[in-house]
């Protein structure tokens, strides 16, 4: 989450769907964990299911001076690490960046190397280089972009990420040809028609959304 100065005037609705989200999309056996970034980034809450935990970590919280969008992308994605699973990155921020040390292709790299799906939200985001970067990122990582311009949209925009990451399907696969250890492996997914629709019926159209390749 961003809490940067630009956020002041949406901190206070941005929190209450943050609790929102924690408490519709958590299951049995997920995990969900906070990290806000300013000129600081800091994980307030590591990965757990107790709410009351996301919920005393979602209180009192401060803003900052500098936005290290990119940093915190990279620094999430770190912490990742090892997680076993699923693994979602949900960002809440109105797109500024300011003073991040990593730029935007080291974090699209860093998050095709984590295999995290990020899920940027965009609020009131007018500049459309960074819509486009972001958009650009949710894509490859197999995650999708959302520009609200009303912070109420919020809870609807978490309904939506929810009803998703619970119809996901897993493909398993192995690769005839190795290839270099380390080389970038794109994967392309098409879903071809089922059948000739019947009079006055039309095919239903169907997209896959997936990440766009893979670092062994």
């Amino acid at each position: 989450m961003d809490f940067s100065a630009s956020m002041a005037k949406r901190q206070e609705m941005a929190t209450r769907s943050a609790l929102y989200f924690f408490e519709t999309v958590l299951g049995p056996g997920d995990r969900a964990a906070l990290l806000t970034f300013h000129h600081d980034i800091r994980l307030m809450v590591p990965f757990t299911d107790d709410l009351k935990r996301l919920r005393d970590g979602l209180s009192g919280l401060g803003l900052g001076y500098s936005t290290r969008l990119w940093d915190s992308i990279v620094h999430a994605g770190h912490y990742f690490g090892g997680i076993e699973g699923k693994r979602t990155l949900v960002l809440v921020t109105d797109g500024m960046e300011v003073g991040s040390r990593f730029g935007f292709k080291h974090v699209v790299e860093h998050a095709l190397r984590s295999g995290v799906a990020v899920y940027p939200i965009a609020l009131d985001l007018v500049d459309p280089l960074r819509r486009q970067q972001l958009q650009g990122l949710a894509q490859q990582s197999g995650g999708r972009f959302f520009a609200l311009d009303q912070i109420e949209e919020l809870d609807e925009v978490y309904g939506r990420i929810e009803e998703e990451l619970r119809s996901q399907y897993l493909l398993v696969y192995q690769a005839p040809n190795p290839g270099e250890r380390d080389a970038f492996r794109r994967v392309e997914v098409e879903i071809l028609p089922a059948g000739v629709a019947t009079a006055g019926e039309r095919e239903p159209i169907l997209q896959a959304r997936t990440i766009h390749g893979y670092y062994p």
